[in-house]
């Protein structure tokens, strides 16, 4: 499958996902008469920026593969580089496999550990999975770390393990 085909696969899928979330919404949540935001709120917000996003990558997929003019068709350059492609292709699918063990290990050290400990050791190892050798962008996801641990005790009052 070409990565134009993966893409607009994706992008009809959640595009499609996210209208069948805002037509469920109303039969599934009861709407709250105390304030203005009510309980549809934020599965609302999340229905309809789906559906723009997945839509605009949708157009976006289908405008530059209209655009783009290639010098040689796909099978001379899976021909050429079929070696490539393949190491490749090998690589990121044990990249797949090991963030996969590095998820279910944050999920099982999560209730002992915690959240603000086990999020730091799963997000440093996704970090040197991926290679990350910039210092900001480390800084930068352990501040997003505890910007929502704060978030979540602090302003909603909400313990975290």
């Amino acid at each position: 499958m070409s990565d134009y085909q993966k893409n607009m696969l994706s992008g009809a899928i959640f595009f499609l996902f996210g209208i069948v979330l805002l037509f469920a919404i109303p039969f599934t949540i009861q709407q709250g008469n105390l304030s203005a935001v009510g309980p549809r709120a934020f599965p609302n917000f999340i229905g309809y920026t789906m559906v723009f996003l997945s839509g605009a990558h949708l157009v976006i997929t289908f405008i530059s593969n209209k655009l783009s003019s290639k010098k040689t068709n796909e099978k001379d350059d899976v021909i050429k580089n079929g070696k490539e492609c393949s190491s490749q292709g090998l690589k990121d699918e044990i990249r797949v496999i090991v963030l996969g063990i590095i998820m279910l290990l944050y999920v099982l050290t999560f209730e002992n550990l915690g959240f603000f400990a086990s999020t730091f050791i799963a997000s440093t190892l996704s970090l040197i999975l991926f290679k990350v050798h910039k210092w900001y962008h480390y800084l930068a996801v352990y501040g997003s770390i505890t910007l929502i641990y704060l978030g979540f005790t602090k302003l909603l009052f909400v313990m975290l393990p």
